[in-house]
């Protein structure tokens, strides 16, 4: 019986070529969790066998059913998706851990969240990406 790998990110680049490398091996069931599933890049998705549901990070009855019966998490969040520009709303950390939480609850036993240098540290402060620094 194949393994379900829930996918965040799958129709971004990162997710999606981790989404399209998954599909090829019959081990594992892949399933992708999307704001749109009426997407072009979730319609491909589904047409390449994915299941594709409709969930948002920071609603937590969506991720767990997102994570039902999961083995696995891959994590990757948009850092520049406009839902930052807000100054007073929430943040990439909030929404990770979201996510997480309802993973943990879930029971799933896997994770690989996609996170980045800490471009402040390595660059001596001349390169600063917040989204960098919160994951």
């Amino acid at each position: 019986m194949p393994r379900v790998i829930t996918i965040i990110g799958a129709t971004g680049n990162q997710g999606g070529s981790a989404a399209r490398s998954l599909l090829q091996n019959p081990y594992f069931k892949i399933r992708t969790v999307t704001r749109n599933p009426s997407s072009d890049a979730s319609k491909a998705l589904a047409s390449a066998g994915a299941e594709v549901v409709q969930g948002n990070g920071f609603n937590h009855e969506e991720m767990l059913r997102a994570f039902e019966g999961a083995w696995g998490l891959y994590l990757n969040l948009n850092s520049d998706d406009e839902i930052w520009s807000n100054p007073n709303g929430p943040t990439e950390f909030d929404l990770g851990k979201s996510i997480i939480d309802a993973a943990v609850q879930a029971g799933v036993p896997h994770l690989v969240y996609s996170s980045g240098p800490p471009c402040v540290e390595m660059t001596d402060g001349v390169v600063r990406m917040k989204a960098m620094e919160s994951k």
